[in-house]
């Protein structure tokens, strides 16, 4: 059961609405044997020759590798993957680093469109040897295609049924808008909500947005209280070009004015406000200062690669004593040809009479290889020394090929459960082969790949020798001829 004091771990999932990213891979390596100090260069890649293959490749194993001032080393856990096909993580292990246990697990199901409808997650319960099911949560979706509710529930252990407990309710206007979130707890015999944050819109006859007002809800009064207010200034186009924003001040109950953006100019925009598809291109920044408003900072900002999350950032900051502006700020995101490796780098100065340095640089390296991901490499600058560190490394191993070329939507169904005699086994196992199996994979518990047959449909039992095994539960994974994934655990005694 999910009680009060838990309530910071389920509302976390709420707000940042987990959904486990897809397309990972790796090799497998120590990281204790990397260099102290690694070179770093924008062009230190893969050729993009490689990223080519007829097959997907997805992770089994996830190590990751943190820097702590002399060496790459290893971090406390690990994961394991496991997939129904390339678009649906079925399973997820954490395991420990150091002693190969099992800590936590999340499994996931999925609707007809790969949408991720169910995750489930268990800890490792190091008494009874054995999963112990923590909580679930369960997502619903709009006609937008937008995550509407997810709803957390407990486990009753006594009677094995599911419980409510904590609920997360979003209401979009579009596929990018929000305009309303709340979470309830469910108390028998009801849901009370136990924070809300509501968008409300004024909209010209157009139909663009001149008005904006932000409501929380007062869990004491059971009502919707004033938070933040803006009005906008509109082009032609509906954007605008100038927002003054506001905030309620409960105290002298009354409007008190915050900040204000002028000359704002657009790249692009997409109808709201705030909307994060809004390009901007240029915008001055004003301060309510008691009486006055006072001009304190412009930026520019440009696209040089279209179809990438490119940009470049020009800030200035007004000197009040010279009555100049002055460039204080220049920052850099930079994405590569194939979208996956990235660039951050900020640069700043304090006043009119310093020069620019680098306050802050992180970039990350992909490298790929026939279009699996082996590693995810981060270095950041380190402004004391003035020279690149390594900050962390993910490395992704034992993959699991999916063929790919008669559309996987198709060959690749959902896993369907395996039949192995015997089960738990010491010296060998038998598969009935009712499916036409064209390839039988054994794994350990940490995804590596023990014995592989191929070629194994015209065989009515397949025979597999597991003497050479050490005692331990693997998983059996088989593809059928029509590209259909089975699976089941093997205990080897």
């Amino acid at each position: 059961m999910i009680k009060n004091k838990y309530w910071a771990i389920p509302i976390f999932i709420l707000l940042s609405l987990p959904i486990f990213p897809q397309g990972l891979n790796s090799n497998s390596g120590n990281g204790r044997q990397l260099l102290t100090k690694q070179p770093f260069s924008l062009k230190d890649y893969k050729s993009l020759g490689e990223t080519i293959s007829d097959t997907i490749w997805l992770p089994q194993r996830q190590d990751i590798y943190l820097w702590n001032g002399v060496e790459l080393e290893i971090n406390p856990v690990y994961h394991l993957l496991f997939y129904n096909n390339p678009d649906e993580m079925s399973t997820l292990i954490t395991m420990d680093s150091n002693t190969n246990d099992s800590l936590l697990m999340a499994t996931y199901e999925y609707d007809e469109q790969s949408m991720l409808t169910d995750q489930v997650f268990y800890i490792y319960d190091t008494v009874f040897m054995g999963w112990k099911t923590d909580y679930k949560a369960i997502l619903t979706y709009d006609g937008f295609g937008c995550v509407n509710r997810i709803l957390l529930q407990g486990l009753n252990t006594q009677t094995g049924i599911w419980h409510d407990s904590i609920a997360r309710l979003d209401t979009y206007v579009d596929t990018n808008e929000i305009i309303l979130t709340i979470i309830k707890e469910y108390i028998s015999p009801k849901w009370d909500t136990i924070w809300a944050h509501h968008w409300d819109y004024h909209y010209t006859p157009e139909g663009y947005v001149d008005l904006q007002n932000n409501y929380l809800w007062n869990t004491d009064t059971k009502e919707w209280v004033d938070d933040v207010q803006a009005f906008f200034l509109l082009n032609d186009d509906g954007s605008w070009y100038e927002s003054e924003w506001q905030r309620w001040d409960q105290p002298t109950q009354e409007w008190i004015n915050t900040q204000k953006y002028t000359d704002v100019e657009w790249e692009a925009y997409n109808k709201y406000p705030n909307n994060y598809k809004n390009l901007t291109k240029h915008r001055v920044f004003q301060w309510w200062v008691g009486d006055e408003w006072y001009t304190y900072l412009k930026d520019d900002w440009e696209y040089p690669s279209p179809g990438l999350d490119d940009r470049i950032i020009h800030a200035y900051a007004w000197d009040g004593p010279s009555s100049e502006w002055y460039k204080n700020h220049y920052y850099i995101s930079r994405h590569y040809p194939d979208n996956r490796k990235r660039r951050y780098t900020d640069s700043l100065r304090n006043s009119i009479h310093e020069e620019m340095k680098l306050n802050y640089d992180d970039s990350c390296r992909w490298f790929f290889y026939k279009g699996a991901l082996e590693e995810m490499f981060r270095v950041n600058y380190d402004t004391a020394q003035a020279e690149w560190i390594p900050a962390a490394k993910l490395l992704y191993s034992d993959f699991t090929p999916f063929v790919d070329d008669t559309g996987l939507d198709e060959t690749l169904q959902k896993s369907h459960d395996l039949k192995i005699i015997p089960n738990p086994a010491t010296n060998s196992i038998e598969i009935i082969n009712e499916h036409q199996f064209e390839k039988i994979s054994v794994f350990d518990g940490n995804g590596r790949l023990m014995t592989q047959l191929e070629k194994q449909e015209n065989i009515p039992k397949i025979k597999i020798d597991i003497s050479k095994l050490p005692r331990g539960t693997y998983i059996v994974r088989a593809i059928s001829s029509k590209k259909h994934v089975y699976s089941e655990k093997l205990m080897v005694n």
